[in-house]
């Protein structure tokens, strides 16, 4: 699965084939919605990331962030159930789904690492 989701664009295809329920609003900027949550990513790991060449250990957290940030947004768009791959989403439960997968990809990033680099001063 991860070799085909190597790109901004077939994650975005994939998160939106798989999905039910989306308004077009969301749908219609999906690629955007997952442009952010690379660069997220980026954000958080200090890696640059080409968005036509993701390496696959960067793809859970960049579609869990991604589905979080499809659920909030669907909320303010749409009423009623949306379904995320296997996942339906009752309109009362968006809130606690988009935080849950939030704190998901937070995982995925926290596995990832961050780059960080110390400087010395001397005075």
């Amino acid at each position: 699965m991860a070799d085909a989701l190597d790109s901004v664009e077939r994650i975005a295809t994939f998160i939106k084939e798989t999905s039910s329920g989306l308004s077009s609003a969301v749908t219609c900027n999906m690629n955007q919605i997952v442009e952010t949550a690379k660069q997220e990513v980026v954000n958080y790991t200090g890696q640059a990331i080409d968005s036509n060449s993701i390496d696959e250990k960067y793809v859970p957290a960049i579609i869990n962030l991604a589905k979080s940030n499809v659920v909030s947004i669907n909320d303010f768009n749409t009423s009623g159930d949306i379904r995320l791959a296997e996942l339906t989403i009752g309109e009362s439960d968006k809130k606690t789904i988009s935080d849950q997968l939030r704190q998901i990809a937070q995982l995925s990033l926290s596995n990832l690492g961050r780059k960080i680099s110390f400087a010395r001063s001397i005075g």
